[in-house]
């Protein structure tokens, strides 16, 4: 008994701890009774259908309950990082039976009261901005229980490639299924798809008319071991700006804004920037953390510009800067720097808000972009350790001046912390997960940085009205990159779209023209 209740331990413990993971864990139903573990997953099959770099991921897992007792149970799914939730549903009796989304404190409420009735509930609640739970009850005795979940999540995009990531690797024990692990993906796009493919598992791929591909992958008895990564690359010709658009009858209409600026880097409009590489030498990030965090920093150093300006600041318990003041990217300052990180070992505590804010107070030079990489587990443990309050004293010490990117290395990584950090401050975030491929990674983080093709955006749309428009705050766009704006909208017609900022030094205004019927 006792080694069932560790077991059953252990299980939550895994799947609460995958809510502060790069890629999270795949659903689990763990009885509310401690004594038994959570139930084995029978199958687990996967369905996404892709739409021009948007993906609409529906998962179906069979669960098997080979106690003799019905069991109340909890199912856990954390989700993939700005993914949203768009259905739940569970079969009762053989039949489908949608679940209701509702906040926390609500489901809560609700359920008690339906358990008491001893009626059927499947209640998804918010826990945390990443993880979702489940009440379910009965999961009947020596059967079966199917869970069906459904979200929505934007693609990573760098260089006309898109990547999707299904997780399924967790920093525990992996699962197994018992019988089939399926995975199916239709991929749609306006601009020509290229090529298809996956550095993780053997995919069947078939791209149809040049615009259309499917991919499939099926094994008996699987091991989850593994985040499925696909990859698909487009056409180099596609235009710079492209909208999509939808309105049912006379309610508001949706928007999908595409921006971006190409892969052709004009000589004149490639400009110097600034750039402080906040790296993570505590305890934590001790083996192969270190040693991609490391590698991470090499790579940047080495593909910098002979026109930027850069400086690294090291921290652990204490922070200390590689130079007193942001230095030319010159060979010798270059080579400097990397003997330096040669020669770092992790040790000491995470104290996170003073290096934070030692790289912020730094002085820049006006007119140059000034983008701060840090490079970390995102734990902090000396010092202010809560992420929320550390995220607010940044931002407000920031002041919008810099943009703050994220590099997450290793499994156990605060990504919560991170994304709030990076996207409060103008910035965006990628991560690197032990046995990942780490070269795809550093290309696609330092693309966020590399080559900037216009900085303090603003974006203006006339002719219609619109409204919870996100980002609120337009991050900076980047040669080979590409930012999306979704919005709501009234009216219809023609629409002028207006895009401001910095180019090379200069400001820059390019306007498109639309045409919105309906």
């Amino acid at each position: 008994m006792k080694i069932l209740t560790t077991m059953t331990a252990a299980c939550i413990a895994a799947a609460i701890a995958t809510a502060s993971m790069t890629a999270a864990a795949q659903g689990m139903l763990i009885p509310k009774k401690q004594s038994i573990p959570a139930l084995a997953i029978e199958s687990h099959r996967v369905t996404v259908k892709i739409r021009d770099g948007v993906a609409k991921t529906t998962v179906d897992q069979v669960f098997r309950n080979d106690c003799g007792q019905q069991l109340e149970a909890t199912y856990i799914f954390p989700l993939p990082q700005d993914a949203s939730v768009s259905d739940f549903a569970l079969w009762i009796g053989g039949k489908k039976q949608k679940g209701e989304i509702l906040e926390k404190d609500e489901a809560r409420k609700i359920y008690e009261g339906i358990v008491a009735k001893l009626k059927d509930p499947g209640l998804l609640e918010y826990m945390g901005s990443n993880l979702f739970k489940a009440r379910i009850y009965p999961v009947p005795a020596n059967g079966t229980q199917k869970v069906q979940i459904a979200f929505t999540q934007k693609l990573g995009y760098h260089n006309n490639m898109y990547k999707y990531v299904y997780p399924l690797k967790t920093s525990g024990p992996s699962a197994s299924t018992l019988k089939d692990f399926t995975f199916t993906g239709k991929i749609k796009s306006q601009v020509p798809i290229k090529t298809v493919y996956s550095p993780t598992h053997e995919l069947e791929v078939q791209v149809e008319g040049g615009n259309r591909a499917t991919v499939g992958f099926e094994k008996d008895k699987a091991l989850l071991d593994r985040d499925l990564v696909l990859y698909y690359t487009v056409s180099d010709d596609r235009i710079g700006m492209n909208l999509i658009a939808h309105r049912v009858d006379d309610d508001d209409g949706t928007f999908m804004l595409l921006l971006a600026p190409g892969n052709d880097l004009p000589s004149e409009e490639i400009v110097g920037k600034q750039v402080t590489f906040v790296v993570d030498t505590s305890g934590s990030m001790s083996g192969e953390k270190m040693q991609r965090a490391k590698k991470a920093l090499k790579y940047c150093l080495k593909h910098l510009g002979s026109d930027d300006l850069f400086n690294v600041i090291r921290f652990s318990s204490t922070t200390e800067p590689f130079f007193d003041t942001l230095v030319s990217a010159s060979s010798k300052n270059v080579d400097d720097a990397l003997e330096r990180i040669e020669d770092i070992n992790p040790l000491g505590g995470t104290a996170i808000e003073p290096a934070l804010r030692a790289a912020l107070k730094q002085k820049t030079e006006s007119g140059v972009p000034h983008f701060i990489l840090f490079i970390t587990d995102g734990m902090p443990t000396v010092g202010e350790t809560d992420p929320q309050k550390i995220v607010d004293l940044a931002t407000k010490l920031n002041g919008g001046k810099n943009s703050l990117f994220g590099f997450g290395v290793g499994d156990d990584v605060n990504v919560n912390f991170l994304d709030k950090l990076a996207t409060q401050n103008r910035g965006s975030t990628e991560y690197a997960r032990t046995g990942g491929d780490l070269e795809m990674a550093l290309s696609m983080m330092y693309a966020k940085i590399a080559y900037p093709a216009l900085t303090d955006v603003t974006l203006e749309i006339d002719g219609v009205k619109t409204r919870e428009v996100f980002p609120q705050e337009m991050p900076d766009l980047f040669y080979g990159g590409q930012v999306v704006v979704v919005g709501r909208y009234t009216g219809g017609g023609k629409a002028k779209i207006m895009l401001s900022g910095k180019m090379g030094g200069k400001d820059r205004t390019v306007k498109y023209k639309v045409k919105r019927g309906r």
